[in-house]
């Protein structure tokens, strides 16, 4: 896998997420769990940036839609870090509102939970065995509610026409 690089900082505007960065600069917005790991030391929270922020934009890991096996690997513990993040924000505000009483806090978690799980979700795009070959680092009762959308709604593609060429 070539050495991921610095190409370019970001300062950060309203409205700018994540996602949106990856599609603006790698040309293909599912991998942004990649951008977000690469930028995790300055940003706790994947669904806070705020205007004036920078986001390091690195060399993109490959073709989404031809990634090597190390690239792919990479690809699937970015989706798995940042999984983690998310289940661990949810997990604290779900405990942190009912021990208070506050819903907002309970909604909060459960968002939370819930974009971890579509997270996990999202991954299979890129591996169609990637839970299984990460189950170890998933809790269970994720494996679960992921294995049931991918029951019922079946594996998300990878949408090659939309990846910038």
């Amino acid at each position: 896998m070539p050495e991921r690089r610095v190409v370019e900082t970001h300062t950060v505007r309203r409205g700018d997420t994540f996602y949106e960065l990856a599609g603006e600069y790698w040309g293909y917005p599912k991998v942004w769990p990649d951008l977000y790991i690469l930028n995790r030391d300055a940003y706790h929270d994947p669904d806070y940036i705020s205007p004036g922020d920078q986001i390091e934009i690195f060399n993109p890991i490959g073709n989404p839609a031809a990634l090597t096996p190390s690239q792919t690997e990479a690809m699937l513990q970015a989706h798995v870090d940042t999984y983690k993040v998310y289940r661990s924000l949810g997990d604290q505000s779900l405990e942190r509102g009912l021990q208070s009483g506050n819903q907002w806090l309970i909604q909060r978690g459960r968002v939370r939970i819930n974009k971890a799980h579509w997270l996990l979700y999202s991954g299979t795009r890129f591996d169609r065995g990637f839970l299984d070959a990460y189950a170890d680092q998933i809790d269970e009762r994720d494996l679960r509610v992921v294995r049931g959308y991918l029951e019922r709604f079946g594996h998300p593609e990878l949408n090659d026409e939309l990846i910038a060429k």
